[in-house]
């Protein structure tokens, strides 16, 4: 395979998507450190991001990394097949924790968003959130807000359990 490793290809595609997902938290503002302790909803969002979006994927990483280095391999008849499955897919897990993060936000708003009420010095900077489109904020203000789907935690959830199983087994997987 003229020195390209599973890990390394691990380690690419996991950068690739952590950078990916990072993309997108800056409409959640999923690390509101600002706001740590002096709003209850940004403090518990900050928590849950610790845990779902730095401490699972560093677990994930170490695991996988762990994995590829110790699942002993015959050289494979078909190297390609054989990065992907041990190099690229097991990076994919980091959608799962993504989508752990948003299903658990998703089955209780009011614990991470404050659905009308941000003290007024923090309007500018914490989103509240809907579960319906609606054109303004009740009291005429253009705050930000994120929009939560009513019904979609448990399909995000489900979605994340499947992403981090791959993660998991794809290390282990003959390609």
């Amino acid at each position: 395979m003229g020195g390209v490793t599973e890990q390394q290809v691990f380690m690419l595609f996991f950068a690739i998507i952590w950078g990916a997902v990072a993309n997108v938290q800056p409409r959640w503002k999923a690390f509101q450190w600002p706001l740590v302790g002096h709003h209850r909803p940004a403090t518990n969002r900050v928590l849950l991001s610790l845990l779902l979006l730095n401490i699972l994927p560093l677990v994930l990483f170490a695991y996988v990394f762990w994995a590829l280095k110790h699942h002993s391999t015959s050289p494979p008849d078909w190297p390609v097949v054989h990065l992907v499955f041990h190099g690229i897919l097991p990076a994919f897990a980091l959608f799962g924790c993504y989508r752990s993060w948003l299903a658990a936000v998703e089955a209780c708003p009011g614990s991470f968003y404050s659905a009308t009420s941000v003290p007024e010095q923090y309007e500018h900077a914490e989103p509240t959130y809907r579960t319906k489109a609606e054109p303004r904020d009740p009291q005429g203000k253009d705050l930000p807000i994120v929009y939560l789907g009513e019904t979609t935690a448990r399909a995000n959830l489900v979605a994340a359990v499947i992403y981090i199983l791959i993660g998991l087994v794809a290390p282990w997987v003959a390609a």
